[in-house]
């Protein structure tokens, strides 16, 4: 009920917006608390590549003005 993490993933997708990087969606995991997902449209292998080194730019940099630290650590549980 109470997604404490939509106004961080809703500046990141405007950010790959701007630059491009279409996003299909995204919202919170089922997961424990902090699981978070932005799904991008599929894409030929040189853009995708390129679009992910983007995103996690944009991600750790939007996490890092919060405070926050970010990881890719895939479901522990």
């Amino acid at each position: 009920p109470r997604d404490a993490f939509a106004d961080f993933r809703s500046e990141v997708c405007s950010i790959l917006g701007q630059w491009d990087i279409p996003v299909k969606y995204h919202h919170h995991e089922g997961g424990a608390w902090g699981q978070n997902e932005i799904e991008v449209q599929l894409e030929p292998l040189l853009p995708a590549t390129d679009h992910a080194v983007l995103i996690k730019y944009a991600l750790k940099n939007a996490a890092a003005q919060r405070g926050w630290a970010l990881t890719w650590m895939p479901k522990p549980l």
